[in-house]
């Protein structure tokens, strides 16, 4: 979906959310796929040498619709919960699926990256309270577990 915006709505558009990311950008957080299309949108249109009354911005209205969407399982005999956020594919063709996972009483905050045919690559989770702890390391012993539950229950739910 791309939008066209008015001059007004452009301005509005820069103060609250570019400079807002810029912001976060400085104070060394990390952004969300989101974000990222934002400011590569807005990028490409300074480069090209648009006027602020044309500047469009493409949003990908499949991924807000599966915003949310939860898969629940079990990880040795304990309850797992991945939530999706968001999608984003790199120029690589590495897709990262974003999200939080419930595990053990605690809450993870993550990518799973994929390559185009969905096999599973990565994933990296943090304790959103101890960012420190990594589930990784938490589920020590269960890696082929979690592996399974990702490669098995997440991706292929999140690729439909």
């Amino acid at each position: 979906m791309k939008y066209k915006i008015t001059e007004s709505q452009y301005r509005r558009l820069i103060k609250e959310n570019v400079d807002d990311i810029l912001d976060r950008i400085s104070a060394g957080e990390n952004l969300r796929p989101s974000d990222k299309r934002k400011l590569d949108a807005f990028s490409k249109h300074l480069h090209s040498g648009g006027r602020e009354s044309n500047f469009e911005y493409s949003d990908h209205p499949e991924y807000v619709e599966k915003e949310g969407k939860t898969i629940k399982s079990t990880l040795a005999d304990q309850p797992i919960e991945f939530i999706f956020s968001e999608e984003n594919e790199l120029e690589d063709g590495v897709i990262e699926y974003s999200g939080k996972i419930w595990f053990g009483g605690n809450q993870y905050i993550g990518v799973i990256a994929t390559d185009k045919s969905g096999y599973l690559i990565d994933y990296d989770f943090y304790n959103i309270d101890t960012p420190d702890e990594r589930l990784r390391y938490v589920i020590e012993g269960l890696e082929h577990e979690l592996d399974n539950f990702f490669q098995t229950e997440v991706i292929p739910t999140l690729q439909k």
